[in-house]
């Protein structure tokens, strides 16, 4: 039986870096963050595809995981694809730190590969 690891779970433990306590108050709450991003993904065009589950099994070192997340969006063409990753913060953009942005991207990554 293959154990399961969620893609963030996987990017965090695999890029983890930086700061041990960087914890920043957001005044955001989970319901306004989901708000947000329904309000984002409404607004794409009409071949993006909202909350789309990847999942890949993999063996390593004679052990199977089946690694998994949900990417916020995705809209396929013929020749590219756009993977969202949609966060919402307090921070404006430019105060976040490069750890952060660093996990940020290889969430992207990870769905970029499985969605090879």
């Amino acid at each position: 039986m293959a154990t399961k690891i969620g893609i963030r779970q996987l990017v965090e433990f695999v890029l983890r870096s930086g700061d041990l306590n960087e914890s920043k108050n957001s005044q955001n709450t989970a319901l306004e963050g989901a708000r947000i991003h329904r309000q984002l993904q409404k607004s794409r065009p009409v071949d993006y595809e909202s909350e789309v589950y990847l999942k890949k099994e993999v063996s390593m070192n004679g052990q199977d995981y089946l690694i998994s997340g949900r990417a916020d969006g995705i809209q396929v063409n013929d020749d590219e694809a756009i993977i969202e990753e949609i966060k919402t913060s307090d921070q404006e953009f430019k105060d976040i730190s490069d750890n952060t942005m660093e996990l940020y991207w290889g969430q992207v990554k990870v769905y970029g590969y499985l969605l090879l």
